[in-house]
């Protein structure tokens, strides 16, 4: 074989026959490559659509959702709540306010549970003795919500004293409440009883309008005092007199003697001969409402409660009496605060910035009022005037009654009742005075009260 038919059959072979199966295989292959191709178009194009159109859109509705905080409180009268609610969420569309009601028996309890672990209100009322025990559950306020001076002149020293710690502001007060001397006016019309502005005036009163029968027995009382169980509000009355006569609860000891002496002058409106009040009478607050006594002591919550009892009694509400230079009273109130455990901080000092204001602390005008700038307003009211009166110069104390806080509260004034219930069953006053003190210093040194 030549070069030459080498090369001829090289160049001139016949190409070899292609399979039928091959050439639809890449026409498959490219039909797949185009719909993935087609389908991604679509998917990028979805996204596309979405993020231009859908989710702004949805972005928008998620954002005109209304952010809800509970606030708890011990109010009885829920619609006065819910009033300034609806001004709070008309102001503020974005935020709606869940009030929920609560019992105060273990309230403070539940609060101190609840709150570290989340599940507590945003915004909560306590009572103004609390502080030491709630602080750490308490944020304090910011400035934008209240700042220090503007809480100084809007706001009666007792609040200055009782909220704030380390100059950080704890609480907003609800409203004030002092401890005020209640009148039979029916008892003194008929006698010609003059309102009593000493406590010499007091003691000789209460026995000029004590009745008793032939065997001694009390038909109307002069006043409800002496004893501790059938005795309204008996803790603060008590610390009324221990603040007059000069007791300090930073020296509790160190001023036993004036513990004593006002124990001793509490005690003795409840031993015979010359007794006022005992045991046999029901609570001094019922047994006003129905007429039997002519005096008592109480706050303005005990108001509602005399009128639910005996819509038709007359009676009025005046100062307490007082030692010379010495015109305190006690305070009782509540206040509100912040959760510091909350995931709604922001929306949550709003609500209290707004319950801080003159405005909405207005609607609120049927109870005493906190701000100072209000008293004016609130003193046309008869029975609400000597509560704001004594507001300037009252006080606060441990021994608060009926806030069932099964703390400083509780234990304070079980040590009290126990004194009271030793004099009465004539233990020696300085036995029961010191066992008392002890007591009480135990209680200061646990919340670390200096």
């Amino acid at each position: 074989m030549d070069e030459h038919t080498v090369f001829n059959s090289a160049q001139f072979d016949e190409p070899t026959p292609m399979v039928d199966g091959e050439d639809g295989g890449k026409a498959k292959k490219l039909k797949l490559l185009l719909k993935a191709l087609l389908g991604l178009v679509v998917v990028v194009g979805i996204l596309f659509v979405s993020a231009a159109f859908i989710y702004p859109q949805v972005a928008k509705r998620m954002q005109k959702e209304p952010i809800t905080i509970t606030y708890w409180g011990v109010s009885e009268d829920p619609l006065v709540e819910k009033a300034v609610i609806a001004e709070f969420e008309k102001n503020n569309p974005g935020i709606k306010v869940l009030y929920v009601k609560q019992e105060k028996q273990e309230y403070r309890d539940k609060l101190a549970v609840r709150i570290p672990n989340g599940t507590g209100p945003n915004v909560f009322a306590f009572h103004n003795s609390w502080l030491p025990q709630v602080s750490g559950i308490l944020a304090p306020l910011p400035t934008d919500v209240i700042s220090s001076s503007d809480f100084q002149k809007s706001y009666y020293p007792v609040a200055q004293k009782d909220l704030v710690k380390n100059g950080a502001i704890y609480g907003i007060p609800a409203s004030i409440d002092t401890l005020s001397l209640f009148i039979n006016t029916q008892i003194f019309e008929a006698t010609g009883a003059k309102t009593p502005v000493t406590w010499e005036d007091f003691l000789k009163l209460s026995r000029q309008l004590t009745v008793k029968d032939e065997i001694g027995t009390i038909k109307t009382s002069g006043v409800a005092m002496g004893t501790f169980d059938n005795i309204a509000h008996a803790p603060d009355i008590i610390a009324l007199l221990f603040a007059q006569n000069g007791v300090e609860m930073t020296r509790f000891l160190e001023t036993s003697s004036r513990v004593e002496e006002a124990l001793s002058f509490y005690t003795s409106f409840a031993i015979p001969p010359d007794n006022v009040w005992d045991l046999t009478f029901e609570s001094s607050l019922s047994s006003f409402a129905n007429g039997n006594v002519a005096m008592r002591f109480g706050y303005f919550t005990d108001i509602a409660l005399i009128q639910s009892l005996n819509p038709s009694l007359r009676f009025s509400v005046e100062e307490v009496p007082h030692l010379f230079g010495r015109n305190m009273t006690v305070a009782s109130y509540w206040a509100y605060g912040v959760s510091i455990t909350n995931k709604h901080a922001k929306a949550s000092f709003l609500f209290v910035k707004f319950l801080a204001q003159k405005e909405t602390a207005r609607l609120l005008l049927g109870n005493p009022p906190a701000r100072v700038d209000l008293a004016q307003e609130a003193l046309a009211n008869p029975l609400i005037k000597p509560f704001i009166e004594q507001a300037t110069s009252a006080l606060s104390t441990i021994f608060s009654s009926e806030t069932y806080d099964n703390g400083l509260n509780d234990r304070a004034n079980a040590y009290l009742g126990n004194a009271v219930r030793s004099m009465l069953a004539t233990t020696p006053v300085s036995s029961a005075t010191q066992t008392f003190a002890k007591g009480v210093v135990e209680v200061l040194t646990q919340y670390a009260i200096r």
